[in-house]
């Protein structure tokens, strides 16, 4: 044995170090497990369907979440319809809201939902009073990057996927009005 080994705080640090890594190693597997699972997401199922619905379902199922919490909703496009793949813009939906859920420790979170259009796009700004994004925020598009202590990082990246699947547009921005994060999501409307 060499002499590393035969020291008794070296040889603690060395089982700690050890020990880390194969956490570390599992954690990683998990990971691309994940990962897999996002690259072989099913097939987009295109259908014209209202926009409205498939919002206002994951506005509830934040509800849900906290009773307390302030929404507010603003669409000026009551009967706007989009060619898309429902189930998979409301994973998009639901995934942005419950991240302005949980980007504030405040006791009165504020979430702000405005839809409106222009002569191609119809805009969804998701607007909350958290914490806001981080100056490199185009990183969290990339798989595996987080901002959470146990986030898995495949959240936006997923949402990015989506959007683009459907030829839409992504942006974190700040929100000037809640001092948080907004997230901006252009999709073409028919």
């Amino acid at each position: 044995e060499n002499s590393f080994s035969k020291n008794t705080d070296n040889k603690n640090i060395f089982i700690n170090c050890t020990n880390t890594i194969k956490r570390q190693v599992n954690n990683i597997q998990k990971l691309v497990t994940e990962f897999s699972n996002f690259a072989r997401m099913p097939e987009s199922e295109f259908r014209i369907v209202r926009l409205q619905p498939i919002i206002e379902t994951q506005i509830g199922t934040i509800k849900v979440l906290d009773e307390k919490i302030k929404i507010i909703y603003k669409n000026e496009l009551k009967d706007v319809s989009i060619n898309c793949d429902s189930n998979q813009l409301g994973r998009v939906f639901l995934n942005v809201l419950k991240n302005s859920f949980e980007s504030s420790s405040k006791k009165n979170k504020i979430i702000s939902i405005k839809i409106f259009k222009d002569s191609k796009y119809v805009t969804i700004n998701i607007e909350d009073n958290g914490n806001g994004f981080p100056e490199n925020r185009d990183k969290l598009f990339e798989p595996y990057i987080t901002n959470k202590p146990n986030g898995s990082g495949l959240g936006l990246a997923i949402c990015k996927k989506i959007i683009e699947d459907h030829n839409g547009d992504i942006n974190l921005l700040d929100s000037r009005k809640f001092r948080g994060a907004c997230v901006q999501i252009k999709l073409f409307r028919k």
